[in-house]
C-alpha cells in the first residue's frame, strides 16, 4: 500500500498541475505514476476515479477521461493477462477473493467497522464534522441516529465493552456526518471538491465492496481527502486565530494517537522477536521440532528460529508428533484448528512457559482480550484501535504429549 499511495497522491498532484497549467507533459507524468500504483497494489485503480472526475470537470468529456485511464491501466492488464498465460494466476485469485469477502461478517456489521475505522483513522475526522454540520441539526441527528443504530449490540460479534461501544458511536456518526457535509451545496462550492468527492467515494467502495474485510491500510486511502475537505470548510467557517487554536489542538491529539499507537506497535513486534529468539530458538538448538501458528513478524522470526508453520495442507495440528514443542500466541494467531474440540481431546498441549507482554500506554492496535481494536482487520474488532490496558500479546510454549 505505501509504494501504491506515494505514486498514486503523486500522479493525481501531477493531473492537477497539468490541467492547471494546461500542459500535456504533467498529463503524462500522471499517466505514469498512476500505472505504478496499480503495478503496485491493484485497488490503487480507486485513484483513476478522482482523476476522471477531473478531466470530465474540465471539460475533457467521457472519451477523453475513460482514454486516460485505459492508458494508465495498460501495463495492470498486461501484467494480469501474462500471469493468467503463464499459470502463476492473475485475476483469478483476485475474484475468489471477493467472493469469498461477501460472507465473512454481516452488513450492519461491516458498515459499523467502516464508518468507525473512517471517523477514528483520521482522528480529527473524529470531531471535525460535527463542527462542518453545526448548523444542520437535522443531518447532526441523521448521523447521530445511524450510529446508534450500527452501535446496536445485536450487531456485535463478541462482548463490546461500554468504552469501545461508545467511541465507536462518536466514531461512527462523525464519519457518518462528514458524508452528509459532503453533498451540502456550500461543500460542492469549495475548491477541489470535484477531486476530494470522487477520491472518497472510490475509497469507500473499494473498501465495502472489494476487500473481504474492513482495514485501516484500507481506509486510510480515504483519510486524506476527507481531511482537506472538512479542512476546507473549517476555513471557510472560522477566523484564522481560531483556526491556529483548532489546527494546533488537532495536531497535538494526532500525534498522541499516532506516537502511542506506534509505541504499542513496536512493543508487540518486539516481543514476537524475542520470544522466538529467547524462547522457540533454545528449543529448536536442543534438538526438539517447534510448530507455531502465526503471520507478519511473528513468522519471520519463528521461521529464522528454525520454528515449522502449522500447515493446515498437512493435516494442521495432526501433524505433531508427541515430544514436539507448541509455540502458541493469542493475537498473532490465524489457525482456527487450534479451538477444535475434537483435536483438544486427542492431542493435548502441556503449556511449561507462558508470557504475557504489556505496555503502560493505553492504547491498542489489536485486540486478544476484551478490546475491540482491528487495526490489520475488523474480525478481530470494529475499531482501528482502542484505549484499553490490557495485555498487547501472551505467548505460550508447551510439549505435544
Amino acid at each position: 500500500e505505501k509504494p501504491a499511495f506515494a505514486f498514486g497522491v503523486s500522479g493525481l498532484y501531477a493531473l492537477v498541475r497539468g490541467v492547471e497549467d494546461g500542459k500535456k507533459g504533467w498529463e503524462r507524468v500522471s499517466m505514469a505514476l498512476l500505472s505504478l500504483a496499480v503495478l503496485s497494489k491493484t485497488g490503487a485503480v480507486l485513484f483513476l476515479a478522482p482523476a476522471a472526475a477531473l478531466l470530465i470537470h474540465q471539460g475533457r468529456g467521457w472519451e477523453g477521461a475513460m482514454g486516460f485511464c485505459g492508458w494508465a491501466l495498460l501495463p495492470a492488464l498486461g501484467v494480469a493477462l501474462w500471469q493468467d498465460l503463464a499459470g502463476l494466476g492473475g485475476m483469478g485469485p483476485t475474484l475468489g477473493v471477493l467472493r469469498r469477502s461477501y460472507g465473512l461478517t454481516s452488513w450492519p456489521y461491516k458498515l459499523r467497522a467502516f464508518f468507525a475505522f473512517a471517523g477514528a483513522c483520521g482522528v480529527v475526522t473524529a470531531a471535525w464534522p460535527f463542527w462542518v454540520l453545526r448548523r444542520r441539526p437535522g443531518l447532526l441527528l441523521a448521523a447521530a441516529a445511524a450510529g446508534a443504530f450500527l452501535l446496536l449490540p445485536a450487531f456485535d460479534l463478541r462482548a463490546v465493552a461500554l468504552t469501545d461501544r461508545a467511541f465507536g458511536f462518536v466514531a461512527a456518526a462523525a464519519a457518518m456526518a462528514g458524508f452528509l457535509a459532503l453533498g451540502l451545496p456550500e461543500t460542492r462550492r469549495s475548491p477541489g471538491w470535484i477531486l476530494w468527492a470522487a477520491w472518497i467515494c472510490a475509497a469507500a467502495g473499494l473498501q465495502l465492496f472489494l476487500y473481504w474485510g474492513v482495514l485501516a491500510r484500507i481506509v486510510l486511502f480515504l483519510t486524506p481527502p476527507f481531511v482537506f475537505l472538512l479542512a476546507g470548510r473549517l476555513e471557510e467557517s472560522l477566523k484564522p486565530r481560531v483556526l491556529a487554536v483548532v489546527y494546533a489542538a488537532s495536531l497535538a491529539l494526532t500525534l498522541a494517537v499516532g506516537l502511542g499507537s506506534a509505541w504499542v506497535d513496536l512493543r508487540y513486534a518486539d516481543s514476537q522477536k524475542r520470544f522466538a529468539s529467547e524462547v522457540a530458538g533454545p528449543a529448536v538448538a536442543a534438538g526438539k521440532r517447534v510448530f507455531f501458528a502465526g503471520h507478519w513478524g511473528l513468522q519471520y522470526y519463528m521461521e529464522k528460529a528454525g520454528a515449522i508453520p502449522l500447515d493446515e495442507s498437512k493435516g494442521g495440528y495432526e501433524e505433531m508428533k508427541k515430544g514436539d514443542f507448541f509455540a502458541l500466541s493469542r493475537v498473532n494467531s490465524n489457525n482456527s484448528l487450534l479451538g477444535e474440540p475434537s483435536l483438544a481431546q486427542g492431542h493435548v498441549i502441556r503449556h511449561d512457559r507462558e508470557i504475557q507482554v504489556r505496555s503502560s500506554v493505553p492504547l491498542r492496535l489489536i485486540s486478544g482480550w476484551t478490546g475491540q481494536a482491528g487495526f490489520y482487520a475488523d474480525s478481530w474488532g470494529f475499531l482501528p484501535y482502542s484505549f484499553s490496558t490490557e495485555p498487547v500479546e501472551e505467548f505460550a510454549l508447551g510439549e505435544h504429549q
